[in-house]
């Protein structure tokens, strides 16, 4: 699994020194969302060490549990950050160091995904510009029979949710389209209000996520839109308010929203709106 996600990024860290040490480790795991881990750790390094940086992955078996240690020597954590570098909306973490943009999209959604597998995940640095190092624990199992029993009962996927979310900061986009996904759901994102109508008629969603502050039209016109829409007449809306400012609650009722939520909404809020 570690040695096919590594091999899936060799172009992204062709300038980088990369190196694999890996134990044979079974985990009982959802292989799609085991290789999103994977893939988002290391993804993390390579974004986050500069060029000629290196890169050290490890994979073994401590006590009852398989780890995996994803160690580079890129930019590093501020002291101050690292007990929040898994938050949603971290201010200051490695990308603001290099100024770049990111919100730590990949991390927020790591969490989760080990959360879902009864594992954890923990993040170590010496300061910026020291590295940092990312571990995952899961517990280890025997490793698989030869041939799986036939009589073993199908797993029923969860229920999943057409979802479409407007948007115009791409960063928070990213994040509610990662979250939603993790959870299974069926997502369209938008940046603007012309196109999340033409998308909501197109795909006729379960829910909209809409962001009040939309360009070319505001989510509140979108709202109007979508209410006088025979195609979408059954789909739940919910608009996004920065702050949670009370005119524009109002405002949102007034439009046709089902559902108000603030900005920056976790995934606690997000599974609240959708289990209504």
């Amino acid at each position: 699994m570690v040695r096919h996600c590594l091999a899936t990024l060799a172009g992204r860290a062709a300038a980088h020194r990369v190196s694999l040490e890996a134990a044979e480790v079974w985990v009982d795991a959802d292989p799609v969302r085991l290789e999103q881990i994977v893939v988002n750790l290391l993804d993390n390094a390579v974004k986050y060490t500069p060029a000629g940086g290196a890169i050290h992955v490890r994979v073994s078996r401590e006590g009852t549990h398989a780890v995996l240690r994803v160690r580079d020597t890129g930019v590093g954590i501020e002291p101050d950050v690292l007990p929040r570098i898994f938050d949603l909306f971290v201010q200051g973490e490695p990308g603001a160091i290099r100024g770049r943009r990111g919100l730590g999209i990949g991390l927020a959604v790591v969490q989760r995904l080990a959360d879902l597998h009864g594992g954890t995940i923990d993040a170590a640095s010496d300061g910026p510009g020291r590295g940092s190092t990312f571990s995952l624990r899961l517990r280890s199992v025997a490793p698989a029979p030869a041939r799986m029993s036939r009589g073993r009962p199908a797993v029923t996927p969860a229920p999943r949710r057409r979802i479409v979310v407007a948007e115009s900061d791409p960063d928070l986009r990213a994040i509610l389209r990662s979250l939603l996904e993790t959870s299974g759901h069926e997502v369209s994102d938008t940046a603007d209000g012309p196109e999340a109508f033409a998308t909501a008629l197109r795909t006729r969603p379960d829910v909209m996520l809409i962001d009040v502050d939309l360009a070319g039209f505001d989510g509140y016109e979108l709202a109007r839109r979508l209410r006088m829409a025979p195609e979408v007449k059954a789909t739940r809306l919910v608009a996004l308010i920065g702050w949670g400012r009370a005119d524009d609650i109002d405002r949102a009722r007034a439009a046709g929203f089902d559902l108000h939520a603030t900005k920056p909404l976790d995934d606690d809020a997000l599974a609240e709106i959708l289990g209504r």
